[in-house]
């Protein structure tokens, strides 16, 4: 292809007012070079070339989009196709792509939205070609070009505004204001794109036996009992050229530097040796590769099903919601929860194929895309990771089952007398039921009907995201075990919240986690139970 030193007027042009495009967005000035004819100006939302005149576009270049908000200055990423299979590279807003001069039309070309500017807009574009072909309503990012090869006459590319989402966008953020809107640097150029959480108000969990929590733990969770009122929250978009995947979600940059939001909870050793064994890969160049547009999908605990659901799958949902024309691939760890990963991604309109799964050994993707700012455990917890799930329930029914006990078939943290606590609901009427044992849409159905929902604190729990507002929910719990994760979820969706805090089974003040040794419910509390 030749040099970018073509389209003669494209610098004075691409910057001089238009009163043809007064009411656009800034960035919708569009240029093509046209055989025979030259440069021509015109702009989104109108024909670029000349219907029925035979002469081929056989180059084009949009204007950039402005420094504004990327909600009203959508940015364009272009690409043409030309005899032979040729293809140009995917170019940016204000860079020439094709040819000129050579006589060389152009056979199909193809728009996608830049990452900024994606969730805002949708894109679609009519074509026209030499032999009177044409072409309406072709999706972004698709080819439009026609099997018999001839050229490309005029394009017609439309943008219009995409639905409203619940989320905002940060803009010309101001360098003194204080965190949290200070994580990141500002002049972070992997971050291409910062949503604002909305603010959610809580309250703070009726708790039984509250005496028994010991100060240091009742600490931990009062930090956000405490709050009432969560501020808005940024959630950053990196986007990393060349970037290795490793273990269960460390991601290193291509000067093999670990990138901070994912090396949370890691031991160091673990970080170095996976770097050291991403950068052996990139020197063998032996590395399994993941190309195009990917997400990840997978952070600590990946075996976990309730931080699969609330760490995991809200970043595949959002990214799907935000970006699914860019054709984009989503990174999963591989592990015995594939099948509930899968059917949760395919629910809401992901293709089995776009579903990567990865162990813990690096894999290198083209163009990485890692959200973060959706929660942070025992701190955080934004209202857009229920909203996820919500959606996710949407497509299925109730069971008319409203009262449930959830058994917990789990070595860490055992309800000892289980069985005791069992009698005591199902003569309530309660079924009792062990979601381990079902697959998600079984286990959705089950806890959409539930107005009740009493069990043992474990990831079976999380379920109770898919009840609707108003359910009670009865959280039993040891009395040592530090844990927000469930309150927060309950908070977002307006549940009527308890705590039941039994002793732990082991006094011994060594433990680091005493609360792993299990507990029990009392006397009183399962006189309590009976009046559910």
């Amino acid at each position: 292809m030749p040099s970018q030193d073509w389209f003669p007027m494209a610098a004075q042009e691409l910057n001089a007012p238009d009163p043809t495009t007064a009411g656009l967005a800034p960035g919708m000035t569009m240029l093509a070079h046209i055989s025979m004819r030259g440069d021509i100006r015109g702009q989104v939302g109108s024909w670029l070339g000349a219907i029925g005149s035979g002469l081929a576009l056989e180059g084009m270049m949009s204007a950039p989009a402005s420094l504004g908000p990327p909600h009203l200055s959508p940015g364009l990423e272009y690409q043409l196709l030309y005899p032979y299979g040729l293809k140009t590279p995917w170019m940016a807003g204000g860079q020439p792509c094709g040819s000129a001069g050579l006589g060389l039309g152009c056979i199909g070309l193809r728009f996608r939205l830049s990452l900024e500017t994606a969730p805002f807009f949708s894109c679609t574009y009519d074509v026209t070609f030499v032999d009177g072909t044409r072409l309406d309503d072709v999706p972004s990012p698709g080819m439009a070009s026609v099997p018999s090869g001839p050229a490309v006459e005029a394009v017609r590319v439309k943008l219009k505004p995409s639905p409203p989402l619940p989320v905002l966008v940060l803009n010309d953020l101001d360098r003194g204001m204080p965190p949290p809107w200070g994580e990141s640097p500002l002049d972070d150029q992997t971050i291409r794109l910062r949503l604002l959480s909305p603010a959610f108000a809580t309250r703070r969990p009726t708790i039984r036996n509250a005496g028994l929590i010991p100060a240091e733990f009742w600490a931990a969770m009062e930090g956000s009992w405490q709050r009432g009122v969560f501020a808005p929250r940024p959630i950053s978009f990196r986007l990393l050229n060349g970037a290795f995947v490793a273990h269960e979600g460390l991601v290193f940059d291509r000067e093999m530097q670990a990138l901070a939001g994912t090396t949370r909870l890691f031991e160091a050793a673990t970080v170095a040796e996976m770097r050291a064994e991403a950068a052996a890969m990139r020197t063998g160049h032996d590395a399994r590769r993941i190309n195009g547009f990917s997400v990840l999908c997978k952070t600590r605990a990946v075996q976990n099903f309730g931080h699969y659901l609330i760490d995991m799958f809200p970043k595949a949902w959002l990214a799907h919601r935000l970006l699914a024309p860019q054709g984009l691939t989503f990174i999963v760890h591989d592990s015995a929860l594939m099948p509930v990963i899968r059917d949760s991604l395919t629910i809401i309109g992901i293709r089995p194929e776009a579903i990567v799964a990865t162990g813990n050994a690096p894999v290198v993707c083209e163009r990485l895309l890692v959200i973060d700012g959706l929660t942070s455990h025992g701190d955080y917890q934004s209202p857009i990771c229920v909203q996820a799930l919500s959606d996710l329930a949407e497509r299925l029914p109730a069971a008319p089952f409203p009262k449930l006990f959830i058994r917990r078939q789990s070595r860490k943290r055992p309800l000892i007398n289980e069985a005791e606590v069992e009698r005591v609901l199902t003569a309530r009427g309660f079924i009792a039921v062990d979601p381990g044992q079902m697959s998600l849409a079984e286990q959705i159905v089950l806890f959409k009907g539930a107005r009740i929902v009493v069990g043992a604190l474990g990831a079976a729990m999380t379920n109770i995201v898919f009840c609707a507002p108003g359910a009670t929910v009865v959280a039993l719990t040891a009395a040592s075990f530090p844990d927000t994760f469930f309150w927060y979820l309950s908070q977002h969706r307006g549940h009527h919240y308890t705590e039941v805090r039994g002793p732990d089974a082991s006094a011994d003040p060594a433990l680091p986690e005493p609360w792993e040794t299990g507990f029990t419910i009392g006397a009183a509390d399962l006189d309590y139970l009976a009046t559910l």
